[in-house]
């Protein structure tokens, strides 16, 4: 059995940039080459709070999403959080089954997690989690 490292068919960088694969050999995701050559690498997100790691560059799926305070950001993962029981909710794009999502050092209420939609044009975004930007922080 091969390991995920091991040699595969070559992939580019997507539009997003989540799977980079050079040389047969796979890449990390965080580490990217620019075009003049040199490494760039993505940020960390914190709590704004506590400064909490809550999610990495590479989860980032879009910055076009609008939560109470404003502008907020999807993930396709998230660490050191708390996810609530499930609600319904209505939201700009319609109805969601959802949970709020808070730091788990500093109980700050960040965003939520889309549990379940029952329109299949949103499905994708089912188990993502979107945080507010004014919540977080980020480091490179």
């Amino acid at each position: 059995m091969k390991c995920p490292t091991a040699e595969t068919s070559q992939r580019t960088i997507n539009s997003t940039g989540l799977s980079i694969r050079t040389n047969n050999l796979l890449t990390p995701s965080f580490l990217v080459k620019s075009p003049m050559g040199e490494s760039k690498t993505r940020p960390t997100y914190f709590c704004r709070n506590c400064e909490n790691p809550l999610a990495l560059g590479e989860d980032l799926i879009s910055k076009k999403f609008v939560g109470a305070s404003g502008p907020a950001f999807m993930f396709s993962h998230a660490m050191n959080v708390v996810v609530g029981p499930k609600i319904g909710r209505k939201l700009i794009t319609g109805s969601y089954v959802v949970a709020d999502v808070t730091c788990s050092k500093c109980g700050e209420t960040l965003g939520w997690k889309y549990v379940e939609t029952f329109d299949l044009k949103q499905r994708y975004k089912e188990g993502m989690f979107v945080i507010e930007k004014l919540k977080l922080t980020k480091n490179y």
